[in-house]
């Protein structure tokens, strides 16, 4: 359960994926059409690669890591436009 991170490190990587999903939702619900669709591109192939990743051993394989993070990234290019985001705007000026 502990050897190589085990279960610190499955918990790590889970509360990362949920903050992920959370952070894409917030964007996604205050998004415009097109914004919408790419978040919904975005966690749907990152979706694809997790089941994916449960299946064989593909997270320690480079060259499919790098789309695993540029997938996890490539919401984040959507501004916030929620309440907490207006409300850091106020406190910014």
């Amino acid at each position: 359960l502990w050897a190589g991170g085990g279960l610190l490190l499955l918990g790590s990587f889970v509360l990362l994926m949920l903050a992920y999903l959370v952070e894409s939702w917030r964007r996604f619900a205050h998004g415009t059409f097109e914004e919408r669709r790419l978040i919904f591109w975005a966690v749907s192939v990152w979706f694809v690669f997790l089941v994916n990743s449960a299946t064989g051993p593909t997270i320690t394989n480079p060259s499919l890591l790098l789309p695993f993070w540029v997938l996890m990234v490539l919401p984040m290019t959507v501004p916030r436009r929620d309440a907490l985001a207006d409300e850091a705007e106020r406190t910014r000026a």
